[in-house]
C-alpha cells in the first residue's frame, strides 16, 4: 500500500514534521484485510510512511479503536482492551500491557 484514503479515518493527529499518524475506522475497512494492523504514519497527502507492525500472531485479531501520542510514542489502545505502545519513527510495538 502505497497511499491512504484519509477519508477512511477515524482519527489523524498531526506530528510536528507535518506528517499524520492515521488511525483508520474498522467498519469502513475491506473485510480480509489487515484490519488489526489500521495504524499508519502518512504524509499530509497520505502517502504511507510506515503501517504498524504486526502485533498480534493470534487467529481472532482485534483492531485498534482509540490513539493518542505522548512525546515520541503512540499508545494505540485495542478492541480487547489492550494498550500497545509504538514508536512514532517506525510504528514498530515497543510494549503492550491490558488496560482495565
Amino acid at each position: 500500500m502505497s497511499s491512504v484514503d484519509l477519508q477512511l479515518a477515524l482519527q489523524r493527529l498531526p506530528l510536528p514534521d507535518g506528517d499524520i499518524v492515521v488511525l483508520l475506522d474498522r467498519e469502513k475497512l475491506e473485510a480480509g484485510s489487515d484490519q488489526h494492523r489500521n495504524l499508519y504514519r502518512t504524509s499530509s497527502s497520505g502517502e504511507v510512511k510506515w503501517q504498524v507492525a504486526d502485533y498480534q500472531p493470534m487467529p481472532f485479531l482485534s483492531t485498534f479503536t482509540h490513539i493518542e501520542i505522548t512525546e515520541e510514542v503512540i499508545e494505540a489502545h485495542n478492541f480487547d482492551g489492550g494498550c500497545y505502545k509504538i514508536s512514532v519513527q517506525d510504528g514498530s510495538v515497543l510494549g503492550s500491557y491490558l488496560a482495565k
